[in-house]
């Protein structure tokens, strides 16, 4: 993530130099996008972990009929 920082930041420079620089643009696009899907990849199977969890512990709580 520091090293997309650090990219997005230096382009952000040469922008504002002036400068266009569509390679570097092109390339933060494309990091960002990847890092955007690694986090949503990681967050989803999270999630997955903790619905299976929820489910573990209902069954455990199920209300006891009186």
């Amino acid at each position: 993530m520091s090293a997309a920082r650090a990219l997005i930041y230096q382009t952000a420079r040469a922008y504002a130099a002036g400068e266009y620089p569509v390679r570097e643009i092109s390339m933060c696009k494309l990091l960002a996008t990847q890092i955007v899907w690694d986090v949503a990849r990681d967050e989803r199977l999270r999630g997955e972990w903790r619905v299976m969890d929820t489910d573990r512990l209902s069954m455990v709580r199920t209300p006891r009929s009186t």
